[in-house]
């Protein structure tokens, strides 16, 4: 196991996509041992362009391939399937590798020849951002919360820093296809878990800077798309306690199912005294979250003031990553409620129809 295939998925992030490629030309490992694969998913920029006069400058092996707009499950499982190596390292097309990201990746597969294992890349915010309030505040990846773990749970599969043995999607499953935003690589995540015992380690010397302003608006707006399809995770992850990890207990379409996983030893250990201590204090939380973050305090409060607090300074000291990511995860419940509002009158007018 001594190469690997870089696949990067991406849709209209030219520029982005060509300081990526430039970042992978100043790898630490040898040329010859990766290949880059880029996935185009319909982008109307000029994405193929830039890729054809950047071909023959870069000193490693570029592939680009092109379809109509499917998504990034379909995106990501072409560039799989098109790979070359045994070895898979998913790159969001944002994400700026440091010099010594696939000679890390690398290591540690060597390290950990499993074919089980799986290894999540490390993620910040790129310094080259705007210093802005928002940006400041905002952690999708809680690099906080993780510095202090080596292996992480299946929630933390995610594709922008990712490697894996291609074998092992191959035979236990690629992502599902779901063309708007959704978290098709938790579900995978919890589906290898289940199916091959997948060990996520966390490599936190596989770093990468990710180089794209995001918003208060954006976030938000990419929130309640994930939320709207939200039934990819509902219908395939058979862990209760999904919704305690993702913070979203109270969830009208939460199902308590059950798994082979024993999510609630492994989320609150196996003292059943502890593990009921916790979950309450998880409810209770949950409780104070909709009483701070409703409809109202969210729309004629909590917005209007990270908005204010980006062009008045003064107000800074108002805003904290709490409110930012409260605010966001307001979103991602109102676009599950707005999902099941939908599935509950699909399912009204298919019983009315059948009334008739």
């Amino acid at each position: 196991m001594n190469c690997l295939s870089v696949v990067i998925p991406t849709y209209n992030r030219q520029q982005i996509l060509a300081q990526n490629l430039l970042c992978l030309a100043a790898q630490t490992l040898n040329n010859n041992a990766f290949e880059v694969i880029v996935v185009d998913d319909g982008s109307d920029d000029n994405t193929r362009d830039m890729i054809q006069n950047l071909t023959n400058t870069l000193p490693f092996k570029l592939r680009y391939f092109y379809h109509n707009n499917r998504g990034p499950g379909y995106t990501q499982n072409r560039g799989i399937l098109e790979a070359e190596h045994s070895l898979i390292l998913l790159l969001a097309d944002d994400a700026l590798a440091t010099p010594g990201l696939l000679q890390e990746h690398l290591r540690l597969h060597q390290l950990h020849p499993e074919p089980q294992l799986a290894v999540a890349g490390k993620m910040l915010q790129s310094p080259e951002l705007p210093d802005t309030l928002f940006l400041k505040n905002w952690d999708p990846w809680e690099n906080c919360y993780l510095e202090s773990f080596e292996e992480l749970e299946y929630i933390y599969f995610w594709g922008c820093n990712l490697s894996f043995k291609r074998s092992l999607l191959i035979e236990h499953g690629l992502f599902l296809e779901r063309k708007g935003a959704a978290m098709e690589d938790v579900e995978l995540g919890f589906r290898l878990t289940c199916k091959a015992g997948m060990q996520l380690l966390y490599g936190k010397h596989a770093l990468c800077y990710h180089q794209h302003a995001e918003t208060i608006e954006s976030a938000c707006t990419r929130a309640y798309e994930r939320g709207l399809n939200f039934d990819l995770l509902m219908d395939n992850v058979t862990d209760p306690f999904l919704y305690a990890r993702l913070r979203l207990l109270g969830q009208p379409a939460y199902k308590p199912l059950s798994t082979d996983l024993e999510p609630c030893e492994q989320l609150f250990g196996t003292d059943k005294m502890v593990q009921r201590e916790k979950w309450r204090l998880c409810v209770w939380r949950r409780v104070l979250y909709q009483l701070l973050f409703s409809s109202y305090t969210v729309h004629a409060l909590w917005l209007p003031l990270i908005k204010a607090a980006h062009h008045y300074p003064v107000l800074e000291p108002l805003v904290d990553k709490r409110i930012i990511n409260g605010t966001v995860l307001y979103f991602l419940n109102a676009g599950i409620h707005e999902l099941h509002r939908r599935q509950q009158s699909k399912h009204d007018t298919t019983a009315t129809g059948q009334k008739i």
